[in-house]
């Protein structure tokens, strides 16, 4: 009953909902960005500067699927360098904010160095090396 009334309210709302644990919401609201940097530890199994780059961007594309903060995370390789594209719909200056800061924050705990761009809804993560 639990997951036909999830699914119902998903396909009701066209799946424009945001599932998001608890943590995580309530830093929201109390107008914080969440460190999420233990989700990825726990899936790895290990410290988040342990986590390969291949498995880090793993593990963020499914949390994004999961939980719906952006519609899409492909990974691409340009003049020898990586980019991370996080695709999103918000069109609140500073939900983009907050949205650029925490996954900013995961990818700089990790040790990874990389400039941020911004273009309409599309958030660019340009590493400074290929990784």
């Amino acid at each position: 009953d639990f997951w036909n009334s999830l699914v119902g309210r998903y396909r009701l709302q066209r799946y424009e909902r945001i599932n998001l644990n608890r943590d995580v919401f309530e830093a929201f609201l109390s107008d914080r960005v969440p460190d999420v940097t233990s989700f990825f530890e726990a899936s790895a199994g290990k410290p988040i500067h342990e986590i390969p780059f291949c498995e880090l961007f793993t593990i963020c594309k499914n949390l994004v699927s999961v939980t719906q903060l952006a519609n899409n995370v492909e990974r691409t390789f340009e003049g020898g360098k990586t980019s991370i594209k996080f695709r999103h719909q918000f069109s609140e200056e500073t939900a983009v904010s907050k949205l650029i800061e925490l996954v900013s924050n995961l990818f700089k705990a990790a040790g990874y160095i990389f400039e941020v761009r911004t273009v309409s809804n599309l958030i660019i993560l340009e590493f400074t090396e290929r990784c």
